[in-house]
């Protein structure tokens, strides 16, 4: 029977419950305290730093959209997956060519190609199919408290 499969830990994964397993002596109020988020960490000499993409804010580009952003000097893309909850980071270059991407009914083209991504970094359609993105390995998905909590200096993304 599957009801008996369910969540064990109740509207612990909410994203306003500031009610944690363990203590921290306090949590970053800029955004709700469960509210996942794609975190690029970056060395800094101030702690940890980086950026974090709130999925509140990435929700805003729709069922699917892409992200550019500048992470530790180095250009990166973030590909948007509403329907599913789901973000991945890529460094937006593929054969040796710098690419930008936006959406086109509901898919992700580069505008340097035309062709088509998937969420996962993989031309589909176009001159590039076949083709993998380089994801950025640092990238996870964490709860905003914690992903905050070790990265003190990090920067929120926000939808333009």
């Amino acid at each position: 029977d599957f009801a008996a499969y369910r969540y064990p830990y109740g509207d612990y994964d909410e994203t306003d419950n500031s009610e944690l397993l363990f203590q921290l002596p306090s949590i970053d109020p800029r955004r709700p305290p469960k509210e996942r988020v794609l975190g690029i960490p970056t060395r800094s000499t101030s702690g940890g730093g980086g950026i974090a993409f709130p999925f509140g804010e990435l929700n805003a580009l729709g069922s699917v959209g892409a992200a550019h952003e500048t992470v530790g000097g180095r250009p990166v893309v973030v590909f948007w997956d509403g329907l599913r909850q789901g973000a991945m980071a890529f460094y937006p270059n593929a054969e040796s060519q710098g690419l930008s991407f936006e959406t086109s009914k509901e898919t992700i083209v580069d505008l340097e190609t035309g062709s088509t991504w998937t969420i996962e970094g993989l031309a589909v359609d176009g001159p590039l199919v076949g083709t993998h993105l380089e994801p950025v390995a640092e990238a996870y998905v964490a709860f905003w408290f914690a992903w905050a909590a070790f990265h003190a200096t990090t920067q929120l993304w926000e939808a333009r």
